[in-house]
């Protein structure tokens, strides 16, 4: 009888005890030292299609109770190929007897981004800057996002209409534990999308502008007497060396891609249109058809505006909706 007392008086207590534990765990978890993170877009250029890059200036700030955070060694960023620290300060404040520390650091990123440029230059393109807090181990620390004063510079860049979405916290998943000794595979981290938009028109005209006075002057050829075969093949010839210069032009501004787009269909067409045109000139002169100034008229108006028809669609559908 005393054995089972004995029993049962233990079972109690060590149910206490752990009950006990639990609750201290608990208590401990919602006491976890909290660290406020903030990021300030300065700047964003030296964008580079061929490599995907492009540099970001940034203000990423934490502040800290108790302790540093050490910010300068704990902040990386893993969709960039280097970054660089341009400027560092730390400061410090006693409030309710408790010191305050906040860490400022500005920063150089080379960011990898995914240029996407088959509708160029109506192309619009996000960039996903992440800054992973490599200082704790996740769990350890309460994140707290400074949303307020998280925001991007109104005059970043007049060429280009640049949004910043609201920075987010999350947990960055790696596919490797790099021999940690934990066999940990996550880290903290605050993330922002910059979406970016181009003032698109002007640049259109300067890409394209050339190629249009191309077909207009092979079709001027129509006007040509028909004694003229060779003045009319010249300028012919020399439209169409003229778009195909334009295409090389091009290219140098945007990449080589896999992808038949904006640019290479309004060029595709308007080649496509001169050797039409050349081959009604063969005809023309294989049949021997009589000059008319009605019927040259006719037929430059007709191939003016199919081709501008054709154009017209052609960019309307590579605008954004």
């Amino acid at each position: 009888m005393k054995i089972s007392i004995w029993i049962s008086l233990l079972f109690f207590i060590a149910t206490r005890l752990t009950a006990q534990e639990i609750g201290a765990l608990a208590d401990s978890s919602q006491d976890k030292p909290e660290i406020m993170v903030g990021m300030w877009i300065d700047q964003l250029g030296n964008l580079d299609y061929e490599n995907n890059t492009c540099e970001i200036i940034a203000y990423v700030w934490v502040t800290s109770v108790g302790s540093k955070y050490n910010l300068a060694k704990s902040a990386d960023f893993p969709n960039s190929w280097e970054n660089e620290i341009l400027y560092y300060e730390i400061d410090s404040i006693v409030t309710n007897g408790k010191i305050v520390f906040n860490e400022l650091v500005k920063l150089k990123i080379k960011n990898i981004s995914n240029f996407k440029l088959n509708s160029f230059p109506f192309d619009t393109n996000e960039i996903l800057l992440t800054v992973e807090l490599t200082g704790h181990f996740t769990g350890d620390l309460n994140i707290i996002i400074d949303q307020s004063n998280s925001t991007i510079n109104s005059g970043i860049n007049p060429e280009w209409k640049i949004s910043m979405s609201p920075l987010t916290y999350l947990r960055n998943t790696w596919n490797s534990d790099y021999g940690n000794l934990k066999d940990i595979k996550e880290v903290d981290a605050i993330q922002t999308k910059l979406v970016m938009k181009r003032n698109a028109w002007p640049i259109y005209f300067k890409l394209f502008s050339i190629l249009f006075l191309a077909f207009i002057l092979a079709g001027l050829s129509f006007f040509l007497p028909n004694q003229k075969s060779e003045e009319k093949v010249a300028i012919v010839v020399g439209a169409l060396f003229t778009a195909i210069g334009n295409k090389y032009i091009t290219e140098s501004i945007i990449p080589m891609s896999n992808n038949f787009g904006l640019s290479d269909q309004i060029h595709f067409t308007t080649l496509f249109f001169i050797l039409l045109i050349i081959m009604f000139a063969i005809y023309e002169q294989r049949r021997k058809i009589r000059d008319s100034i009605f019927l040259d008229s006719s037929i430059f108006a007709s191939f003016l505006v199919v081709y501008a028809i054709a154009i017209v669609l052609i960019t309307k559908n590579y605008m954004p909706v």
